[in-house]
């Protein structure tokens, strides 16, 4: 059995590797939101307001009144896909019970979550719960949304992939990030959620993933 100084100084070195993945700053997501256009800070103030919306209406086409039944499938759809795409696929599983470009396990996450199970029981990820939340309250508080997106941000240079996946997989690394956007978000008087959206919209923009509207992808 391993010893209390030996655990102690394996849990030193699991931290320390984790403060070594995706080193960043909440100074570089305050320096990507104050450089944001105008035309990305209007559309990341309504960003969240509008998949709300849009939340409503997938769950309205299942006969449903309670919202986390839309909020919780869009999320359920979410990885791997832009948001455009994760719209479509959100209606055409309302449509005809399952996205094509989902696996074959989001898909039944989804399945779960229409016929009445909570969101929060079986969604999983850091990523995505903050996903659903952020969806379900555009301006509550709920932890801020991290994507690879997010983490480039953060980090203010290009994340390699396999530090992206080592962060996906290390909650101490996300928690580190969400941290830093609430940060941000205190030292620019904006709600984190707008933060996170409008600083995500600019980046993409930056990086040529979209020409004007991040909605249109």
């Amino acid at each position: 059995m391993l010893r209390f100084r030996q655990v102690e100084n394996l849990i030193g070195v699991d931290m320390a590797k984790a403060e070594n993945i995706v080193r960043g700053s909440y100074r570089n997501i305050v320096d990507t939101y104050n450089n944001a256009s105008e035309s990305s800070i209007a559309e990341g103030k309504v960003w969240y307001s509008q998949a709300n919306h849009i939340a409503w209406q997938v769950t309205k086409l299942l006969d449903s009144k309670d919202i986390r039944v839309g909020a919780g499938i869009i999320a359920a759809l979410s990885p791997q896909m832009d948001w455009g795409e994760n719209v479509t696929e959100a209606l055409r599983f309302v449509s005809v019970g399952y996205s094509i470009k989902q696996t074959r396990a989001n898909n039944m996450k989804a399945k779960r979550i229409s016929e009445g199970e909570d969101p929060d029981t079986i969604l999983g990820g850091l990523k995505v719960t903050a996903f659903y939340h952020a969806i379900l309250e555009p301006f509550g508080d709920t932890p801020p949304v991290i994507d690879s997106h997010g983490q480039a941000i953060y980090s203010g240079k290009p994340v390699s992939k396999r530090d992206r996946n080592r962060a996906f997989s290390n909650p101490r690394v996300i928690r580190r990030m969400q941290t830093s956007n609430k940060r941000a978000s205190k030292k620019l008087g904006v709600h984190h959620h707008v933060v996170q959206a409008v600083t995500w919209v600019q980046h993409r923009k930056n990086k040529g993933y979209t020409k004007t509207k991040a909605w249109e992808v």
